[in-house]
């Protein structure tokens, strides 16, 4: 069977990730496969951060951030099993991050640094 890469894509397109020691879920297969589709996953969130981070850089030599509210935000991941469209813990928990300069902390319930489990939906936004 095939994921999303044939063998010869695993063995010809390198990751930056270690596929020997990147984290798989419990409930995936833990085969060579399944491992470099998390590791490339793993390398393009790697490199999106990069790319947020220029924006960041970007927006603070404009003289921009302190007047900007930054969403940062993933969708439920690929389409592996239990992933995105499925309703159990793997598939329904979301990244985001909020940046909100120091003269709309008002506007949040939340201080800097830190997290909720309380449940987030991006009509919240």
């Amino acid at each position: 069977g095939q994921l999303h890469f044939s063998e010869k894509d695993v063995d010809s397109i390198k990751t930056e990730t270690n596929i020997e020691t990147v984290f798989v879920q419990p409930n995936h297969p833990q085969t060579k496969i399944f491992k470099y589709t998390n590791a490339l996953y793993r390398d393009l969130i790697v490199k999106m951060d990069g790319q947020v981070g220029e924006v960041i850089d970007q927006l603070q030599d404009d003289n921009l951030l302190e007047n900007t509210i930054v969403f940062y935000y993933g969708d439920h991941g690929g389409v592996l099993p239990n992933s995105k469209g499925y309703l159990k813990e793997t598939g329904l928990h979301v990244p985001l991050v909020v940046y909100i300069p120091e003269k709309f902390k008002n506007l949040s319930p939340f201080s800097a640094g830190t997290s909720t489990n309380t449940f987030v939906s991006f009509i919240d936004f």
